[in-house]
């Protein structure tokens, strides 16, 4: 179901960026395509939560992911006017900002959740920790660069500074795991790696040597 609705509400999105008069002619069936796609993954991940052990690591860093699912709602509430801020209706307000609330709200207490599970020696849940806030990271920064990119066209500024604070406490998150899961791999596998790289070291020294001589 997550899925389909993820499709249902992405429509609207995609046939307003296509053909605007074509979606301004159907705006009411597109609301609903919307609303019912949003359902579906509101009552998704609703159902997904209620099935997490208060332990479940693994799966509250799956449901980080649907913190990606915020552009869905902001993406539809920016559709109609590219300033964000203004030609809007009652709707667009009630409908989309507690759509993005909600995903941005699960996002964080799923977030809470999951750095107070890892475990003291976790190497792989400190990597992945590592891994969710890089990929994130250049996830707000592309996206920084993307919404900056047009003069004509830039969000306010405090949209921007509160994105690029986002992206530096996210980025420092990353280093943060990162130093820790080098800190806990054992210090035979850095001796192992370095004889590997010095035995393919010689080797591409003995493969040159000859060619050279001739």
């Amino acid at each position: 179901m997550l899925v389909f609705g993820i499709v249902l509400a992405l429509t609207p999105v995609i046939a307003n960026s296509i053909d605007e008069r074509f979606y301004f002619d159907r705006k009411t069936l597109f609301s609903a395509l919307f609303l019912i796609g949003e359902a579906g993954i509101v009552y998704s991940l609703v159902q997904y939560w209620l099935t997490i052990p208060q332990n479940g690591f693994w799966e509250y860093t799956k449901y980080l992911l649907s913190g990606l699912l915020f552009l869905i709602p902001y993406w539809n509430f920016k559709a109609e006017s590219p300033n964000i801020l203004q030609e809007k209706s009652i709707y667009d307000y009630i409908i989309n900002l507690p759509l993005c609330g909600f995903f941005l709200f699960g996002f964080l207490i799923a977030l809470s959740k999951a750095v107070a599970n890892v475990s003291l020696y976790g190497i792989s849940e400190h990597f992945e920790m590592c891994v969710i806030f890089g990929v994130f990271t250049i996830i707000a920064v592309g996206y920084l660069f993307h919404i900056n990119s047009d003069s004509y066209d830039r969000p306010p500024l405090i949209f921007s500074a509160g994105l690029f604070i986002l992206a530096v406490i996210m980025l420092g998150a990353t280093v943060y795991y990162l130093d820790i899961t080098i800190s806990l791999i054992p210090g035979w596998v850095f001796t192992a790696l370095g004889i590997v790289i010095l035995g393919l070291f010689v080797m591409l020294l003995n493969f040159m040597a000859p060619s050279h001589q001739n």
